[in-house]
């Protein structure tokens, strides 16, 4: 028998149709902003409480805050945490010191998925922007970071013990006065990292009195296929394939 190609075409559908309509998008209603804001140290983090629909939802999903008023004149101006089954996690915030230096620790929640052999890579950048002319001693405004090295960002994995994947953005990140200045690094893909069940970001700063701080970043794992996966696959098609060209012959 002669398989045309609107025959084809028709199977193809036949197939797609087959598929169920995409999940409704995950609910953020009780996503919780957890702030601890004691003199000059902000503790700012997340909690999810559908994290196992989350799992199950293909596609990103994102929830974020503003202005929230912190002690000592401090202020989250804006936090957006996205969460992805993939798994990613993407962390993104704006915050401006009080009047001393100010202490910022800003953490996503902790993503949980089922063991895969993985590898993963990192992205972050930090943004600094002088307020008042009074940040250091010429001026301007600095950003510390408190990780090893002055590094701004962990992305971690594999909790409650955690092992860095990578720490990133070195400082101290000095803006001019009333000026601005960008830093970013990126932990370039894919590295092997091997079993991974959980995964978190975070980062942590001084910023000099009434001045600004903004930053993004994106923190990425995935399968490593299994050796014979992908052959099999081939091998599938290929199938496929010689049947359909025999059928037509």
């Amino acid at each position: 028998m002669k398989l045309s190609w609107l025959g084809v075409v028709v199977l193809v559908l036949a197939m797609l149709a087959a598929y169920p309509a995409s999940a409704a998008v995950p609910s953020t209603a009780g996503w919780v902003l957890a702030v601890r804001s004691e003199g000059s140290v902000a503790s700012i983090g997340v909690l999810i409480d559908n994290l196992d629909e989350l799992c199950s939802y293909k596609g990103l999903v994102q929830k974020q805050w503003r202005d929230v008023p912190l002690e000592n004149g401090a202020v989250l101006n804006q936090l957006t945490v996205a969460v992805d089954a993939d798994p990613v996690v993407n962390l993104a915030f704006s915050v401006t010191a009080g009047s001393t230096l100010t202490t910022f620790v800003i953490t996503s929640t902790t993503v949980s998925f089922t063991p895969i052999l993985g590898e993963a890579t990192a992205t972050a950048g930090i943004t600094v922007t002088d307020g008042d002319n009074q940040g250091g001693a010429v001026g301007g405004a600095t950003a510390t970071g408190l990780f090893p090295g002055g590094k701004f960002y962990e992305a971690r994995y594999n909790s409650p013990t955690w092992s860095t994947f990578a720490y990133l953005v070195s400082g101290p990140v000095v803006a001019p006065a009333y000026g601005t200045t960008t830093a970013s690094e990126t932990q370039p893909p894919w590295q092997f990292i091997g079993m991974v069940y959980d995964m978190q970001s975070e980062f942590q700063f001084d910023l000099t009195p009434n001045d600004q701080a903004s930053g993004t970043s994106s923190f990425r794992v995935r399968e490593i296929p299994e050796p014979g996966g992908f052959l099999a696959v081939l091998t599938g098609v290929a199938g496929t394939v010689f049947v359909l060209r025999r059928r037509s012959s």
